[in-house]
């Protein structure tokens, strides 16, 4: 008798139907729709009318529209750039913490670029954000080449000590000696990006 072969299970990438792809994101979101469905009606109360409260509600007037885009634009920026890391095989979790630590550097500028012409000091405090999100993302970058330790562990751990490297900022030396408030110096004017819709933020 020849050799017994036994059958392999062999698993190949092929490229799925057009069809597909549009209905992957369809299949989605009726998936979660149904899940939060059930989680929503265990609470006792109507899914229904919980979608409409937080999907149609903040639409349905121009200031909540308004604010639904102050809220949504840093995390539409945050997925495109999660995107490119992901794309070269940079599994980065933090980017709350890069956001975070591009937003302080951002600030900084603003309050001591008042002297420069908007065209210069806009600019400037965009670099400065991308190099310092970069730098928050290099030590996790360099763990992983140097000692193979896994950048989704490392960026996400990283996440709070940002937040608490803001809180001791808010708190500490930007803290509002009159009132208070735990909020940043106010940035030059002539680095405010023109505002887009009258009277919003």
């Amino acid at each position: 008798r020849g050799p017994v072969h036994k059958p392999r299970l062999i698993v190949e990438r092929t490229p799925a139907p057009l069809w597909v792809n549009g209905l992957i994101p369809v299949l989605v979101l009726l998936v979660t729709f149904l899940l939060t469905a059930g989680v929503i009606a265990l609470s006792g109360a109507n899914p229904l009318e919980v979608y409409r409260y937080m999907l149609v509600e903040p639409l349905s007037n121009k200031v909540g529209a308004l604010e639904v885009l102050v809220k949504a634009i840093p995390m539409i920026l945050c997925g495109i750039a999660v995107s490119f890391a992901f794309s070269a095989g940079y599994y980065t979790i933090g980017i709350e913490g890069q956001l975070y630590a591009g937003a302080i550097a951002a600030a900084w500028l603003g309050t001591g670029l008042g002297g420069l012409p908007p065209l210069l000091a806009i600019p400037l405090m965009m670099l400065g954000g991308f190099a310092a999100g970069m730098a928050w993302a290099f030590l996790p970058a360099v763990l992983r080449i140097k000692l193979g330790v896994d950048e989704v562990v490392t960026t996400l751990l990283l996440n709070p000590v940002m937040v608490f490297v803001l809180d001791a900022l808010l708190g500490g030396p930007w803290r509002n000696p009159t009132t208070s408030q735990l909020q940043s110096p106010e940035i030059a004017v002539s680095t405010r990006l023109p505002r887009l819709v009258p009277r919003s933020r």
